[in-house]
């Protein structure tokens, strides 16, 4: 018994030590702003409430003509982008720009891998040595060298994935990390061990990962969001807000889809919208926060349905903490359904059995947004809050003290899994405190 109380009092300990608490008044969101779960302030009540109403006021219709005169406004207000133009075989898009003043400048310490300073990201914040968070394309077979340098340079503790390598049978991301034991992978003079993964959420894979360059190691943290479809929306309305709840507790962090500014601007811009909110300072309006992103990145938040979505994540939030009735809201949620309805499955996603067209994936639909286009549309339950899955892959190889205390065994994962799962029944939702406490792999480089 003994024994087993100074095993569990060095894990104690040695947990502690990762633990870094953060400036108070400081926010650790994805872009300088939300903390982590807490309750709701006053001020975050009574915005909410009045941006949710001025929403239902402006009405759906009007929200979607806004979103279009967001776009036809950015494209006659484009900003220079001299180094996306010189890298165009750098670029998955030749139409999704790279903005010179906020762009991420990499480090070209020598000319031995033919590395030149250019990586289609942006800095989520205009100042650049204060920066949480990057956005970024996803990365081809030609950047992923440069994707973990800047990993590097930036010291980055967390990725965001937002995309699957493969979607509809076209490619939409290199498969720039390893998923097993066996592919680990080696680039150049950087090297990335996997180490261990499991759902941390439904749809959401949480990898680990070590980082090894020029005798230095670190441990970063790989979320990947499966089945949000490009240029589309999920149906849950929370499991974004719990993403952006797991990723901040390791920060800096790079956040990417395929080309960077559809499902990342989403959640770019949710994300600061919920920190607007709960601040003294008023924002009724979504397309201020998306007009001040943009400057930083060329076309955050890509179609109209993705700009709708965080209006009606942000109701759900309102409906789950009773800010709102849902007689006030019925009308928007009404009409937001009707355009999700206008879904259909085309024949990529169907197979045949028995001479019948069936679907794949039963889970996924395909949105028909008003401007026509669309991708999949995943079907998940209302409120994942409170379902999760915690099976556990890890390596054969033993797991050295310098790592987090998610490796130190099954059992202990799962209890202290099983007390996140009690608070999230409490909680179903996000919220946000301004002290809040940040959990990294590692504070400083080991040898």
């Amino acid at each position: 018994m003994q024994k087993k109380r100074s095993n569990r009092s060095k894990r104690k300990k040695r947990i502690s030590s990762l633990r870094v608490k953060g400036k108070r008044g400081q926010s650790p969101n994805l872009g300088n702003q939300i903390s982590d779960n807490g309750p709701m302030n006053e001020n975050f009540k009574n915005n909410l409430t009045a941006f949710i109403k001025n929403t239902c006021e402006i009405g759906i219709v009007n929200i979607v003509k806004e979103f279009h005169e967001l776009q036809a406004y950015e494209k006659k207000n484009i900003k220079s982008h001299k180094a996306f133009d010189l890298n165009s075989n750098k670029c998955r898009y030749k139409d999704i720009f790279c903005y010179d003043d906020s762009r991420v400048i990499l480090e070209c310490k020598s000319n031995f891998y033919g590395e030149n300073d250019f990586i289609h990201a942006n800095y989520m914040s205009s100042n650049k040595t204060t920066f949480t968070s990057v956005c970024t394309q996803g990365p081809l077979p030609n950047t992923v060298y440069d994707f973990w340098r800047m990993v590097w340079q930036l010291k980055i503790r967390s990725i965001v994935m937002l995309c699957e390598v493969f979607e509809d049978g076209k490619k939409k991301c290199e498969q720039y990390w390893p998923v097993n034991s066996n592919e680990n992978l080696k680039i150049n003079d950087i090297s990335i061990v996997f180490l261990g993964k499991h759902f941390a959420y439904r749809n959401i894979i949480k990898t680990y990962l070590r980082i090894i360059m020029n005798g230095k190691e670190r441990i970063v943290f790989h979320y990947q969001y499966l089945e949000w479809p490009d240029r589309g929306v999920p149906t849950n309305h929370f499991l974004c807000l719990n993403l952006m709840r797991l990723a901040i507790k390791t920060r800096p962090i790079v956040i990417h889809c395929s080309a960077g500014i559809g499902r990342t601007g989403t959640v770019v811009c949710l994300d600061d919208m919920m920190f607007k909110l709960s601040t003294s300072e008023k924002c009724l309006r979504l397309k201020d926060v998306i007009l001040k992103k943009r400057e930083l990145r060329y076309g955050l938040v890509q179609t109209d349905i993705q700009y709708l979505f965080i209006h009606r994540v942000l109701i759900s939030l309102a409906l789950n903490k009773k800010l709102v009735s849902e007689e006030e809201v019925a009308q928007f949620i009404q009409q937001y359904e009707i355009i999700l309805s206008k879904i259909t499955d085309p024949l990529p996603n169907k197979k045949i059995e028995n001479g019948e067209e069936v679907n794949k994936k039963p889970n996924i639909k395909q949105l028909n947004l008003i401007n026509g286009k669309g991708e999949g549309l995943d079907k998940l339950d209302s409120d994942m809050l409170t379902k999760t899955q915690t099976s556990l892959e890890i390596t054969s190889k033993p797991i050295e003290k310098t790592q987090v205390d998610e490796f130190i065994g099954r059992k202990n994962f799962n209890k202290s899994y099983s007390k996140q799962k009690k608070k999230n029944k409490k909680i179903k939702g996000f919220r946000t405190d301004t002290n809040s406490e940040m959990t990294a792999a590692s504070v400083s480089d080991t040898k």
